[in-house]
């Protein structure tokens, strides 16, 4: 596993990035790491350079998003010459096997590109509702059968699944590529999955190996159904610019103004008028952007893995030859 690398994003992580770090360094056979820092301003990096000497960071001077900056580690890691590299969250933790197990699995099935381990809660009692969400979404028949007969595969096909820790195989990064930096947080997977499925690779789900997930549960400040109907929107429409046609652009432009329109006189909340119309405004501008920039068919070889960075691409060249 000497070939393994993970890759973490960090922002303001500094109340889960020692653990997070103390569970990959207590792995089988220690990982090499590399975390890029989204410019934080608590004390992430002062924690990582006091207590994890070995590991290389890249410290950013604004704040790129997590998908740009996880290139940014994926890059750096295929140029040393990773054979297989994990993302992880910096609120997630790993078991002392979980990346052996997914190391094991992508070598015994090579057609697996991308490999999502179970997501449990920080408490290990429960799957993290999130997953268990897109586990009923995406996961086949098969799979529950398995559970209700107590057996199971080591590797399940699945078209997308969303995780705190993500698996690639040397090969499908440098063929897809990395996340698409239009999906400034969210919605990475989702783009990548697309992208492996067109170019025949396959995502599985491998129960056995379990990660764990913090995440804040308190309630977040402001209108919620307000930020999720414009996260909708502006993500559906980044699906929009890389994957779809001009029509489907502009018919789910067009309609998200009249369905905000209608909804906020309906409710009769008039005060959100403005916060809605700015919003709006920000997120046609952002998606006119994208379709300003789109790629229709998106089969460039390590497609925005190792955008502005020719050295690095270069070099992960050189070490896959």
């Amino acid at each position: 596993m000497n070939d393994l690398w993970c890759a973490v994003v960090t922002y303001n992580g500094a109340r889960w990035i020692k653990d997070c770090m103390d569970s990959l360094l207590l792995s089988i056979d220690v990982t090499r790491i590399a975390i890029v820092d989204n410019a934080s301003r608590d004390d992430t990096l002062k924690i990582v350079g006091s207590h994890f000497s070995g590991v290389h960071v890249i410290s950013l001077t604004e704040n790129k998003g997590f998908a740009e900056a996880a290139n940014i580690a994926m890059s750096y890691a295929l140029a040393q010459g990773a054979g297989c590299v994990a993302t992880v969250n910096q609120d997630a933790r790993v078991e002392i096997d979980t990346l052996l197990r997914l190391y094991r699995v992508s070598q015994g099935n090579p057609y697996f590109g991308m490999l999502v381990p179970c997501n449990l809660t920080d408490e290990k009692t429960t799957i993290d509702p999130t997953f268990v969400k897109e586990m009923i979404k995406y996961c086949p028949l098969s799979m529950l059968a398995d559970f209700f007969k107590d057996e199971g595969r080591e590797v399940y096909d699945v078209p997308v699944l969303p995780g705190a820790v993500l698996f690639y195989r040397r090969e499908f990064l440098l063929d897809v590529g990395g996340f698409d930096p239009a999906f400034f947080l969210y919605g990475v997977e989702y783009e990548l999955s697309l992208r492996a499925e067109r170019s025949e690779w396959k995502v599985g789900f491998v129960p056995r190996a379990r990660v764990y997930h913090t995440f804040d549960r308190r309630p977040k400040p402001g209108d919620q159904r307000r930020r999720k109907s414009f996260s909708r929107f502006f993500y559906s429409t980044a699906f929009d610019t890389r994957h779809r046609s001009f029509w489907r652009f502009l018919v789910n432009e067009i309609g998200y103004c009249i369905y905000t329109f209608i909804w906020t006189i309906a409710t009769g909340r008039l005060n959100n008028i403005r916060p809605v119309i700015r919003m709006g405004l920000s997120a046609l501008r952002r998606s006119n952007e994208m379709w300003q920039n789109r790629r229709p068919h998106l089969k460039e070889k390590g497609l925005f893995m190792f955008a502005g960075d020719d050295e690095s691409k270069k070099a992960a060249m050189r070490a896959d030859t």
